[in-house]
């Protein structure tokens, strides 16, 4: 899906919620959000491997638009910052900004990637038992590279502006779990666990370069404040 079409349809999505929100009182729940991540890259090559697990974080702001008790959309604005490393079979080059270098077969490519996301859910929690409740979340996580840069330590390149070797556009699909702790009247805290799943060719596959699928694989532990 065109990027153009997906911004248009988040739009509009926002405007919806917080119009209704606004006549309908307690049905828009807003709240901030930090996320410890691990994440990594798959592929789809025998030719391509992934090398490596990377922490990062994730941070920003929640929507949940009540329609029912329990039931809710779920979106928000998601700074991102993951990546991963590979390693090729076979020497393959990387194109940078002002240059060209060769990536030896088993040397590690590092990636560093920086997105800025809009998931897009739907939320279901259970009665509240105490002061608890548990929630699920599941949806997509269309996200717009903010900035991408590529490490090769045996070449002593470190952090070179990715331009030519990282898609601008990323989509992804998420399953979070986890619990809803009262702190009094409509505030809660919350904490969870979640899985994203790379939908979308992270890597631009360029001329000589193997043809594989380098999706995103992240875990992410959710530590959160709603109001």
């Amino acid at each position: 899906m065109p990027a153009s079409i997906i911004r248009n349809i988040v739009a509009v999505m926002f405007m919806s919620i917080f119009l209704t929100g606004n006549s309908a009182g307690q049905q828009l729940k807003l709240g901030l959000f930090f996320d410890p991540l691990l994440g990594w890259y798959s592929s789809g090559s025998e030719e391509v491997s992934g090398a490596g697990v990377r922490a990062g974080y994730a941070g920003g702001l929640a929507a949940n638009y009540y329609f029912s008790r329990n039931y809710s959309f779920s979106t928000g604005i998601t700074f991102l910052h993951t990546g991963g490393v590979q390693t090729t079979s076979e020497p393959v080059t990387f194109l940078f900004n002002n240059f060209t270098t060769d990536l030896q077969a088993g040397q590690k490519a590092v990636y560093s990637t920086s997105y800025i996301n809009i998931p897009l859910g739907i939320r279901m929690r259970t009665r509240q038992i105490g002061y608890i409740s548990i929630f699920s979340d599941a949806g997509f996580d269309p996200g717009f590279l903010a900035r991408g840069t590529v490490s090769i330590p045996s070449e002593n390149i470190e952090k070179e502006l990715g331009s030519k070797e990282i898609r601008k556009f990323n989509l992804g699909a998420h399953l979070q779990v986890g619990a809803e702790y009262s702190l009094g009247g409509s505030t809660f805290m919350i904490f969870g666990l979640a899985y994203e799943h790379g939908l979308s060719d992270v890597t631009i596959d360029n001329e000589g370069q193997p043809d594989d699928k380098s999706g995103n694989r992240i875990i992410r532990f959710r530590l959160g404040l709603f109001f």
